[in-house]
């Protein structure tokens, strides 16, 4: 599949891609730098607070199963 835009981009690249954005990252490849590229592309992700009162239930309330994308922070 070619993607028309992509062909802008110098090789190796690194893209952000989501349902709404397709970011090219141009900055340096160096770890901090992409961490926070990381952080700036997905500010505005939804999150949600979960405990043992709503896990279940909104964890399961869209697919029926616990499994899935989550980042989960002790």
């Amino acid at each position: 599949m070619t993607v028309p835009w992509i062909n802008m981009l110098s090789a190796p690249a690194i893209l952000f891609l989501n349902n709404e954005r397709k970011i090219p990252y141009l900055g340096p490849l160096h770890r901090a730098h992409l961490i926070n590229a990381m952080h700036q592309f997905t500010t505005g992700v939804q999150s949600a607070r979960l405990d043992d009162a709503n896990f279940e239930h909104d964890t399961q309330a869209s697919t029926g199963s616990t499994t899935g994308n989550w980042l989960v922070i002790l």
